[in-house]
């Protein structure tokens, strides 16, 4: 067998992937491999030169993909890609990681091999924490200002669900770094993990302030999201399948949490803003109540949530539940102004109350 490709099977070997791994995949595995064995955390005899030959074989291999696409070319080409490189290129890639091979670990975390991954890690850790602290400080109470106890309950039970997030936060606390999560943010923005959580707020924004008050139940404007959602993610398996590529989480999650969902946010959002033909609607309203616990006793209060007469839009619980309660206080009536939206579908667009 040529002895260059020996060496090349070689360097196949040591990254730990096959003939027909993708430019991302053979950089995930240089990154997986290089953290174990970077000589400031491997104390083998051996750990600079088997630090060196990876990198050797991660440079040629990478450099290998972003001429050629992929490694199902003749012999010949690979051969002569690799004689090439060896001549022209080998030995500033072992300088280079002579240079590397020095450093301490955290300061090659720092590289510009591990950068992104040192920022995407960052970006997640501050969003973690941010999540968490929303989730135990801010979640029950906007959920028991609205529905009381129930709200509070809630609460509860989505925080005994997410305690994987909060054991990861608490975990984390000592690397939170509020200068390097604002340079994390803009680099993240810039990615598919960036676009994949703007898409996810829009979606989020959109279901809260459209969503709820177009006249679609509520639990059919869930099975959208879902089975697109669920469209998404088959979207993403048939692209890695075209690609005879392994199945990569992440384009799966990108497509079933973010792009395609957002074509129910689209829908929702376009039939709202070209809504026209106002239609009024006035209903006589009871505020409902609900009993809460003051100290040692209980105590009836009025709740957000309305029942209209005849009622009326009974199955739409967003359109009679508000969080100012001071709004329904000696008022009696509401006066509603639907209109058509684009695609047929009425939507919400202002409310008063009256006496």
């Amino acid at each position: 067998m040529n002895t260059n490709i020996k060496q090349i099977e070689h360097y196949f070997n040591l990254l730990g992937i096959p003939k027909t791994a993708s430019l991302d995949e053979v950089k995930k595995a240089f990154r997986s491999k290089a953290k174990k064995i970077h000589p400031d955390r491997n104390t083998s005899a051996s750990a600079h030169e088997d630090f060196l030959e990876l990198n050797e074989a991660f440079d040629f291999l990478s450099s290998f993909l972003k001429e050629n696409k992929r490694f199902g070319v003749d012999e010949s080409t690979l051969t002569n890609s690799y004689d090439n490189w060896k001549k022209t290129v080998k030995e500033n890639v072992r300088k280079k990681v002579k240079e590397q091979a020095r450093m301490s670990f955290q300061a090659y975390m720092n590289s510009e091999n591990f950068r992104s991954d040192t920022l995407i890690e960052s970006f997640l850790t501050h969003l973690i924490f941010l999540f968490t602290v929303f989730n135990l400080l801010m979640l029950p109470i906007l959920l028991a200002y609205h529905y009381a106890w129930i709200g509070l309950s809630m609460a509860l039970i989505e925080n005994v669900l997410m305690v994987l997030f909060t054991s990861s936060a608490i975990r984390n606390l000592d690397k939170l770094n509020w200068r390097q999560f604002a340079e994390a943010s803009v680099f993240v923005l810039k990615t598919r993990l960036g676009i994949g959580i703007l898409l996810f707020a829009f979606n989020t924004i959109i279901f809260i302030t459209i969503g709820l008050y177009t006249l679609i139940p509520l639990n059919t404007l869930i099975a959208l999201y879902f089975l697109l959602g669920i469209i998404g993610v088959g979207f993403g398996v048939l692209l890695n399948f075209r690609n005879k590529r392994k199945l990569h989480s992440s384009l799966l999650y990108f497509h079933g949490l973010s792009t395609f969902p957002t074509l129910v946010s689209l829908f929702l959002l376009l039939n709202f803003v070209f809504s026209s033909e106002p239609i009024n609607e006035k209903y006589a309203f009871k505020s409902t109540e609900q009993y809460s616990k003051h100290g040692d006793r209980y105590i009836l209060r009025k709740t957000g949530l309305i029942k209209l007469e005849r009622n009326a839009y009974n199955d739409y619980t967003s359109l009679r539940s508000f969080s100012n309660h001071s709004n329904l206080m000696d008022k009696g009536n509401i006066h509603f102004t639907f209109e058509n939206g684009l695609f047929g579908i009425k939507v919400l667009k202002e409310y008063r109350f009256e006496r």
